[in-house]
């Protein structure tokens, strides 16, 4: 098997992987959808999604205009799915 072949089994495992862990957030992400609906609060906390962008971004060495581009993604997708 060549590097190249390594490399990219590699990266088929970490995107299994990543695609598992969306799944999950999207779940939960539903979840706390469904409970605000419940309490009548509204869907959208701008505020809060600000808070974990900056959380990923402080914790990671990934562009943040990639994070914001991500996680807005992931939010939208939440509330309007």
């Amino acid at each position: 098997m060549t590097t190249l072949e390594k490399l990219r089994g590699e990266v088929d495992k970490i995107d299994d992987e990543i695609v598992s862990l969306l799944d999950k957030r999207l779940q939960v992400g539903k979840l706390i959808v469904d409970a605000k609906k419940d309490k009548n609060l509204p869907i959208e906390d701008l505020d809060r999604e600000e808070e974990i962008i900056s959380r990923m971004a402080g914790n990671s060495k990934i562009d943040e205009a990639l994070l914001n581009e991500l996680y807005y993604n992931i939010f939208d997708h939440i509330k309007n799915g």
